[in-house]
């Protein structure tokens, strides 16, 4: 049976990644799940400003 694959790899890391911030978001008690994480990761990878995102995320949070 073959090793995993790049992609497999790419996976397994962005699950590593979100599962971690996940465990920090809930020890800072901010209210965001995985799924709003992940996303926010991506939007920063695609260079969205991380000070506004998180302007924005407290603004939603709030309504």
């Amino acid at each position: 049976m073959p090793g995993p694959t790049a992609e497999q790899d790419k996976r397994k890391a962005a699950r590593e990644t979100v599962d971690i911030l996940h465990e920090i978001s809930t020890l800072l008690n901010t209210q965001l799940d995985r799924n709003v994480l992940a996303h926010c990761v991506s939007l920063i990878e695609n260079g969205v400003n991380p000070e506004a995102l998180a302007v924005g995320s407290q603004n939603a949070l709030i309504d």
